[in-house]
This record gives structure tokens, sequence and C-alpha cells, in this order.
């Protein structure tokens, strides 16, 4: 897996999960039972993405989405052979799921970064598994007494097992620098004060959230804009974009939170005066869709100082609409930003 798809990942879940969330209070969703593997992670990291799975699949909505991708995975051999041999089920067994990226401000060859995922795990049963299955291409290392695991010569993708429930995946430095760190107890990102800061916007309750600290990577973002969209004229605003926060809450519907804070408040007025006219342009684009229409309008685009708030809420309808007018902002120019 490589940390620019991690990034891209990241970046889209930032600004396609438009929904509805309650203000931030004092409150947040980073407990004292986060820390741990927070603990793990190195103090550079300036991105961070979160998904509760276990409260998410005890929701309404969580529960829909499971049938759904239970339903696909019926006829799915492959799928049913790996959970019989390995005894591991991940629509049951995996508690958390964590994207961790220490994005470098000029170039994405530099950009470090893996996934955390904590869960139940037989290790001697998925090791056999992966032997048996990938003769060729498996192999094993060791460091500091951790087995590291490669089962793809092309990615240079490995994992470890950190404890009895704690794999980490990603790039070989990278996971050696998380043993580092839990062997040695150095600095965190917890004692990263901007992280730490933005942690503790989180809304509570949110089992989906993400924090990006991009005051140093805005100019690089813009730059890669403007190679790939000529004519969009918003870039000199987003480099001046010092953080993006998403969060979610799920129940029946999904209730989404994206903040992004801006070095002054004339740069976040800018941007939201565009993300507005973006809005508008959409509604044209289904404008013989009542509810399509009802459903843009939800979305809300407000500016708090030097902060730019976007709020709405879905459920699956919402998503099932998104798929049926996919076809309608094919090739939506957005200010020079087109829709795909």
């Amino acid at each position: 897996m490589k940390v620019k798809s991690l990034l891209s990942m990241v970046l889209a879940i930032s600004f396609v999960c438009l929904g509805c969330a309650e203000e931030p209070s004092e409150k947040t969703t980073v407990t004292p039972a986060l820390n741990k593997p927070l603990s793990y992670i190195p103090k550079q990291t300036n991105i961070i993405f979160h998904a509760n799975l276990r409260d998410l699949k005890d929701t309404p909505l969580g529960q829909e989405f499971r049938n759904k991708l239970k339903s696909e995975m019926e006829d799915d051999e492959d799928y049913e052979e790996f959970v019989r041999e390995t005894g591991l089920d991940p629509e049951k067994d995996i508690d958390e799921l964590w994207v961790f990226i220490s994005a470098d401000a000029r170039n994405h060859d530099y950009d470090k970064g893996g996934v955390l995922i904590r869960g139940k795990f037989d290790q001697e049963r998925i090791i056999d598994y992966l032997k048996k299955e990938k003769p060729d291409e498996f192999s094993q290392d060791k460091y500091r007494g951790y087995r590291i695991y490669l089962i793809n010569h092309r990615d240079k993708d490995v994992f470890t097992f950190l404890n009895s429930d704690l794999v980490v995946l990603g790039e070989f430095d990278w996971v050696k620098e998380i043993i580092d760190q839990a062997e040695d107890q150095k600095a965190s990102v917890l004692n990263n004060s901007r992280m730490r800061a933005l942690m503790r916007k989180v809304p509570a309750g949110s089992q989906i959230w993400g924090i990006l600290d991009i005051g140093n990577m805005a100019e690089r973002w813009a730059e890669e804009i403007r190679r790939r969209s000529s004519g969009f004229k918003g870039t000199k605003s987003l480099e001046n974009m010092e953080s993006i926060l998403v969060a979610a809450k799920v129940h029946e519907k999904a209730d989404v939170l994206i903040d992004g804070e801006f070095s002054s408040a004339e740069e976040a007025s800018l941007v939201t005066d565009m993300l507005k006219g973006f809005k508008a342009m959409a509604k044209l684009a289904v404008a013989d869709d009542k509810e399509a229409i009802d459903m843009i309008d939800g979305i809300k685009i407000k500016q708090q100082g030097n902060s730019l708030r976007i709020t709405t809420r879905f459920g699956k309808n919402f998503i099932e609409k998104i798929e049926e007018k996919k076809a309608q902002f094919q090739g939506l120019n957005l200010g020079g930003l087109k829709y795909y």
C-alpha cells in the first residue's frame, strides 16, 4: 500500500464525506483509551485518520452497509477460504482502523506512513495461510525481537504484530519506526502540539474522524491542482490553508463535519464563496430532481473567523442518489476543476 495512495484516500474522505455534525464541544472523542496506539506514532506525523469499526457496525446505518457487504461476499470463495483458514472474519473481528502519514512539504517521494489495525488475530493461523497461499512471495525478517512479514515483493509492504491485538502495515522503514517507538517510548504524535490541538476539536462520539495539519503542505497540493486543472482560480487561497478536520457521527444517518482553518479570515471567506458557487452549479446539474436539490440544499457552508465549516446530513439514500446522478456530474466544470 503506497503512502501516496493512503494520502489520496484520506484527502478524498476529507472532501467527499460531507455531513451534518453538532458544533464541537469541549468534550472530545480522543479519549485516554486511544492514547496507547497514538503513543506508537512518530511525533512528526501530520495526518491521522481513525475509524471505530466496532461502534460503526452496531449502528442502523452501519448494519445496512454490513448487510450489503455480506451479500456481496456470499459467493466469494476466496474470502470464505480466508476466513475459514485464518479464523479472521474482517466484518466481525476488526475493531479499529488507523491511517498515519508524515507528509513532506515538497515531495511525495519522502512521504512516510502506514496503517494500524486493532482486532482479534490468530497469528499462527494467519501466517500459515500466507505461507501456503504466497509461497514464492512470502518472506520474513526480524527486528528488535519482532517478526516482520513481506507478502508482496513488488510493493515492498510489510506487516508485524505489535502485540496480540494490533497489526502494523506499511513500508519497511516506517514499520521499524513504530517498533522503535513501542520499545523506546520516545516523544510521539501525542507530544505534537499542533496535532494535539486538532485532536481536541474532534466532537465526542465521532466514530470516524481525520485531522490534517497541512500548513506546510498546502503549497504542494495547490501546485498539484494547478498542474491538473489550469483554469482553477482558487489555489492561492488553498496555499493559505492550515488544517482540516473531518468527523462523522453515525446512527440512522451520518452526521459529518468538515472544518478547514486558514491563515486569515479573508482567505477563509474566499474559499467559502468559491464552495457556495460550486454548490449552486451542482444544483443546476440536477435541476430536474427535487430530491437531489433538497439534498444539496442540506449542505451548509459558512465562515467563522479563520475557519470554513461545512455541515449536512445524509443516509443511505444520499449515497444512492450520488451514484444515480454521477453521469450528470461527469465533466462538470467547477471553476476550473472538473468532476470525473
